[in-house]
């Protein structure tokens, strides 16, 4: 038997308990304390009584849970009962907000005893928050940049009010400057509602940011966080590229890339060449392509155009073109009197600017390096022509002649005699030469000065030239009248000069002569005819004689022609070594065998290709077995679609795939044939006729 200590202990407790209840009154040995819970923990309080008489009864908020360990309407409730202890410890699971209250233990009167009643022990329970959201609980606020906006951070049915706390991508965001808080007591009067505002104004490089809100109180042992990213909406930002980035030469072609930041993308592009849209471009497209720009687009502004959600947003680069040196405009003759100052004017137009010298024709001393040239008092030795040559490196050296004239008469330059066909439109030519130019010009038939009011088919037309004017006298329908003598007088203010014109009738092509050409086209185009026939029947009548010794193909054996053939093979293997009995088919072409072999051009002589009447095609001759490729003497190759009537022994015909004719010679392409054909019966008469 195992000896307990503790076991005599607790007989020796009871029994001096017994006897001292005898003895003494009831009293607490333990009563229940305060305590601050949190949601879900299990409480323990404390109820112990020595020397009990009466009933044991706990007490919330003043009114009795019931008699017993277990309470009706209160399952979380339990009374831990020992009667030898006197203990009555009352456990709480499972802490709620309900049992946030003021618990005492009570013994009943009896009529030994007045009853007793412990201490009131104040439990509070503590709530974490039920949520803690940002706005509207979106995991991302959108924003314009440079707004002002709010995030808002709400904890809801905490106790007591946690405390808030805003974090920008882990960083702390200090709340006393940045934020506010409200909190807010519900009609329960325990639990509590915060709301936690954080003001910012975002620049673009604030786009996906993240805050993060954090939310703690004394129910929790770690923080509660929610997460919000803000998207900032910008409009483009557009910086433009040129590519090529080197210097933009003309007639070179160059890309203009128009690149943008903002958010969301861009979702539409337009581009504007000096002003005006570009609408040969694909759509959205961020690359403007010039190709072989011109110096018309120097200085042309280049404009892109990007936009998104956010709004447009505008760029735009002016076009720097380098371009070789242009005279524009070409400049006109000059003309002076002795003693008068002239300028000279040579207008360039190149990029960069052009070095300009101005020299007079022959000589070799420069008389100005600007555009301009000036001569102060002009003489005799000054009038002729002067050389404006401008230059600018890696371009093209340009000049262009500038006469400076004496003033003086004019000088018609027209022929004496001019004429027309009757009938049709006269035209009478005046040209002057005149510095300065003619104030008058005067038309005269027949030393009478011309009244185009009542001439009603004259009509005069006048043009300014580069060095005078051009009179056009027109005569519609010019009739015999109209033929004699006219006078053209121009007058300048330096003189006046007179130019006679002898207008007469121009002669018709008598109707023999045209006859004559007629005829003559007509014979030329039959004798063209009458030669080609009879060169196609010469031919067709060689072939019918060559054909007449009886031989079953109807050809005569030629000479060799070793030197005039040549193989070369398509779609197969040339055989280049002859086989070692001469009997043997050169190119082993068994004439049982089906199926076709591989495919040969052979280059023949025009000369040695001879004429079928039969179907007017051209074929060649057999040729000696002792030739330098041993063909076989018996085989006969064609030109031309193989004709029926000549399968003598066809082991070759033509590729249907055709010919192709070489400088030399006709080259057609020779097949296997799968089979022998016999040849037709021969038509009646002659077995070969000439078809024309």
């Amino acid at each position: 038997m195992i000896f307990r200590p503790e076991l005599i202990l607790i007989f020796l407790f009871f029994l001096s308990d017994s006897t001292e209840s005898d003895l003494d009154s009831e009293r607490f040995t333990a009563e229940p304390e305060d305590a601050v819970l949190a949601k879900g923990q299990v409480h323990m309080l404390r109820c112990s009584v020595e020397n009990l008489i009466g009933e044991v009864q706990w007490l919330r908020d003043g009114f009795g849970l019931g008699l017993g360990t277990e309470f009706e309407g209160f399952p979380r409730y339990k009374v831990l009962r020992n009667e030898h202890l006197g203990d009555h410890t009352l456990m709480i699971n499972n802490v709620q907000l309900t049992d946030d209250a003021f618990f005492q233990c009570q013994v009943g009167a009896t009529a030994a005893s007045q009853g007793l009643r412990s201490r009131r022990a104040k439990i509070t329970v503590l709530l974490p928050p039920d949520s803690l959201v940002i706005g509207n609980g979106s995991s991302a606020v959108e924003t314009m940049v440079d707004e002002a906006v709010n995030l808002t951070c709400s904890a809801s049915n905490a106790k007591p009010a946690p405390n808030i706390t805003w974090y920008s991508n882990a960083v702390f965001v200090a709340g006393d400057v940045m934020t506010t808080t409200t909190v807010v007591t519900l009609e329960d009067g325990k639990r509590q509602d915060v709301t936690s505002s954080l003001t910012i104004t975002p620049t673009k490089w604030d786009q996906g940011r993240s805050f993060e809100c954090h939310a703690l109180n004394d129910a929790m042992l770690t923080e509660m966080r929610t997460t919000v990213t803000i998207e900032v909406l910008y409009p483009p930002e557009i910086s433009i590229i040129l590519r090529p980035s080197e210097q933009l030469r003309e007639f070179h072609s160059v890309s203009v890339e128009c690149n943008a930041s903002a958010y969301p993308q861009v979702t539409e592009w337009r581009w504007f060449l000096g002003g005006e849209p570009v609408m040969n471009q694909g759509t959205n497209s961020s690359v403007l392509e010039l190709s072989s720009v011109t110096r018309d687009l120097h200085r042309t502004t280049v404009l892109c155009e990007a936009a998104n959600k956010a709004g447009r947003a505008q760029q735009s680069i002016m076009l720097d073109i380098l371009y070789g040196p242009m005279f524009k405009p070409l400049t006109e003759d000059e003309s002076a009197d002795p003693g008068d100052s002239v300028r000279l004017s040579c207008v360039v137009s190149s990029n960069p600017s052009a070095m300009v010298v101005w020299r007079k024709k022959g000589e070799t001393r420069v008389l100005s390096g600007n555009a301009t040239f000036v001569i102060p008092e002009v003489t005799e030795n000054d009038f002729g022509v002067y050389t404006c040559t401008a230059s600018l490196l890696s371009f093209e050296e340009i000049s262009q002649d500038i006469r400076l004239i004496k003033k003086g008469p004019p000088v018609i330059m027209s022929p004496s005699d001019q004429s027309a066909r009757y009938g049709e439109v006269g035209i009478i030519d005046c040209i002057i030469d005149a510095i300065p130019k003619p104030t008058t010009i005067t038309w005269l038939k027949e030393n009478k000065v011309l009244d185009l009011s009542i001439q009603t088919r004259y009509k005069v037309r006048e043009e300014n030239t580069n060095r005078g004017r051009h009179s056009i006298l027109e005569i519609s329908n010019v009739q015999d009248v109209d033929f004699g003598t006219y006078n053209c007088t121009a007058d300048n203010g330096y003189g006046e000069t007179h130019k006679v014109i002898i207008f007469t009738k121009r002669a018709m092509l008598p109707l023999p002569y045209v006859l004559a050409i007629i005829l003559s086209g007509v014979l030329i185009i039959l004798v063209v005819i009458s030669v080609t026939v009879f060169i196609f029947r010469k031919r067709a009548s060689l072939g019918s004689e060559k054909g007449s010794d009886g031989s079953e193909c109807g050809i005569t054996k030629q000479k060799d022609i070793t030197s005039d053939i040549r193989v070369e093979y398509v779609n197969g293997a040339a055989l280049t070594q002859p086989p070692s009995s001469s009997n043997a088919d050169p190119w082993n072409m068994d004439p049982i065998d089906t199926g076709y072999f591989s495919s040969y051009r052979i280059p023949v002589p025009y000369s040695m290709l001879l004429d079928d009447p039969w179907s007017q095609l051209r074929y060649m001759p057999p040729v000696h077995s002792t030739n330098a490729h041993n063909i076989p003497a018996t085989d006969i190759w064609h030109y031309g679609t193989y004709p029926s009537h000549l399968r003598l022994n066809p082991r070759y015909v033509e590729n249907p795939t055709g010919y192709s004719t070489l400088q030399g010679g006709l080259h057609p392409q020779f097949v296997r044939p799968r089979e022998y054909v016999s040849p037709p019966a021969s038509p009646s008469g002659s077995r070969f006729s000439t078809n024309v």
